[in-house]
């Protein structure tokens, strides 16, 4: 067959010409075209995650870059806190941050950032996480806590209400690699649920160990600086001082020096080339005091430090005293490392302290001298008052007077003639002790009471004086007036107290002396025999006596009390201070 030379145009639609396709085509047409959308929205999905993530690791890589900047510009730790805490919070717009410590079982925020809207518009952040154990475990144990929804969190449970009111529904705690006393922690906190996505927190954990790694860091180079300005300070204060210094190995036997200051050099004549490697011994010589280098040696044998003052030498062979300190010094593991000696030239001191002891020796002989010159004129004044008396005795009587007269005069005599003698062993007592500014009262008070019961004679054989003095220093103002009034007491009881020989009773005469408990002494002086018929009146007294008490406790500047009996006798007691620029008020006498 030909074709047809005059073929007619084809005016049917293209789509009559496509063959009708079957049912099952169709159908694995349309099921891969679901399944490109599914991978079309997969793939936007990833390309979605993936933008995130980048933009997350972009604020990362800025926050890193921030707190890196922030330590290399020399801030502190707290502004390197606040500072990190506040370009997060330049990022993370939908949260609050807050740094916080852990203390006393209570999270409590000390710095924060948070966005402005209403919602954030709450106190600080303040978790009371004692109320949930594990809680509080997990994050001593430097894990972090994540609660997408305080009231889906078992473990929140407790204090969900109390989170709640804050308006707090989402939380993040991370705690920070700081070495300080309190734990510290970042914790970003949301006022609705928030599902915390790994990477999420993968990225703000590394933020967070990052800016406890600088922390720790800025921490220890603020203690590297002080510690070198500590050393800069001590090498300073080594190299300037005025007091000797060496550093020797810890060796007993041999202990080498390998350090030496100016001032070392300046003070023994050597130089720092002629001591090194050599033994401090140099220095020693025929007056070095061989018992403080064995105690020396001893010492650091121990490890412990000593203190001694002894004689060296220097180059030239010279003597010089020096106070000497070594230390030895220990590693942190307890290591003896080395020795350190503190030299301290006290010639000066020394010849001075000569010059002063050599003249307190000379006024102590003069002093004692003194003492034992007014005693030997007391002890003359005496004496001539006891010629006296006897001179009397021998006359009998006066011409105009009478035997009355006489026995008054005697009587007048021999009781000037005890005052004396009190004195007088008050000045004994002081150039016979080993202090001459203060007596032993004890031993004076005992050989006064002696000396009365002799003087009495026959009217005393039958009374027992005892002493109760404890060890007692007085000074002369006192110990003349105590003196004074212990004779006086003593005596008018051996005249007055005692008129008729009591076979059953043994009559006493006590004295006492103590220091009670506000600093005050107290002296007492009592008998058992026959009191005052009538009150005494110190201030009124006509007997010269009684006078003097009052005017030697004046002297004093104390207070005089008494009682008296007819059949207990009397009891007198004054009560003064040593030193009288702080005496006590003076009050009327009174009954005890």
């Amino acid at each position: 067959m030909y074709p047809d030379p005059h073929p007619q145009p084809d005016t049917s639609p293209p789509w009559a010409t496509i063959p009708k396709a079957e049912p099952k085509a169709e159908l694995d047409l349309a099921t891969q075209v679901d399944r490109l959308q599914i991978q079309l929205q997969q793939e936007i999905q990833y390309r979605q995650q993936l933008e995130s993530s980048l933009k997350e690791s972009q604020i990362c890589l800025r926050l890193l870059s921030s707190i890196s900047k922030s330590m290399a510009a020399g801030l502190s730790v707290e502004e390197i806190i606040t500072a990190t805490i506040a370009h997060m919070g330049h990022y993370f717009t939908d949260r609050r941050i807050s740094y916080a410590v852990l203390d006393q079982g209570k999270l409590t925020a000390l710095k924060s950032v948070q966005p402005d809207s209403p919602e954030f518009q709450r106190p600080n952040l303040q978790v009371p996480l004692s109320e949930t154990p594990e809680c509080w475990r997990l994050l001593h144990r430097r894990q972090p806590l994540m609660i997408h929804d305080i009231f889906q969190e078992p473990l929140f449970s407790p204090i969900a209400q109390t989170m709640a009111q804050s308006n707090v529904r989402s939380l993040l705690i991370i705690p920070l690699q700081q070495p300080t006393q309190n734990l510290g922690v970042l914790c970003f906190d949301l006022p609705q649920a928030h599902p915390w996505s790994a990477y999420e927190i993968a990225t703000l954990a590394e933020i967070v160990d990052y800016l406890g790694i600088v922390i720790q860091e800025a921490v220890a180079q603020k203690e590297r600086q002080r510690a070198q300005d500590q050393l800069r300070l001590l090498e300073s204060v080594v190299v300037h001082a005025n007091d000797a210094v060496l550093i020797t190995v810890p060796d007993i036997d041999q202990p080498k020096i390998i350090y030496a200051n100016a001032a070392f050099t300046q003070m023994t004549g050597y130089s720092l080339v002629e001591v090194l490697d050599r033994t401090p011994r140099l220095l020693q010589g025929p007056k070095s005091d061989r018992l403080k280098l064995d105690q020396i040696r001893q010492n650091l044998a121990r490890g412990i430090p000593v203190q001694v003052e002894l004689i060296n030498y220097r180059k030239d062979g010279s003597e010089y005293w020096v106070e000497l300190n070594i230390v030895p010094l220990f590693s942190a593991e307890g290591n003896l490392k080395h020795f350190v000696s503190i030299q301290r030239d006290i010639t000066g001191r020394k010849q001075a302290e000569a010059r002063i002891y050599n003249s307190l020796q000379e006024k102590e002989v003069l002093l004692k001298e003194i003492h034992h010159r007014v005693k030997n004129n007391l002890q003359v004044v005496s004496s001539l008052l006891k010629l006296q008396v006897g001179h009397l005795k021998q006359v009998g009587h006066f011409q105009k007077g009478g035997p009355l007269k006489d026995d008054r005069t005697i009587a007048a005599l021999k009781d000037s003639q005890y005052r004396v003698r009190a004195m007088a062993l008050v000045h004994e007592k002081l150039y016979q002790g080993a202090d001459l500014a203060r007596t032993d009262f004890a031993s004076y008070a005992k050989n006064l009471a002696q000396d009365l019961l002799r003087a009495y004679g026959d009217r005393a054989k039958h009374v027992q004086v005892t002493t109760d003095v404890k060890e007692i220093q007085l000074s002369l103002d006192s110990a003349i007036p105590c003196g004074l009034i212990i004779n006086e007491l003593v005596s008018n009881a051996l005249k007055y107290a005692f008129p008729d020989i009591r076979p059953d009773i043994t009559d006493t005469i006590e004295i006492q002396l103590y220091l009670d408990e506000d600093g005050q002494y107290v002296l007492t002086v009592q008998d058992n025999g026959t009191g005052f018929d009538a009150p005494l009146d110190f201030q009124a007294a006509t007997t010269l006596g009684l006078q003097l008490v009052w005017s030697l406790t004046q002297q004093l500047q104390g207070t005089i009390f008494y009682q008296t009996d007819l059949k207990s006798g009397s009891a007198f007691r004054i009560i003064f201070y040593d030193r009288p620029s702080t005496p006590p008020q003076s009050a009327p006498e009174q009954n005890l």
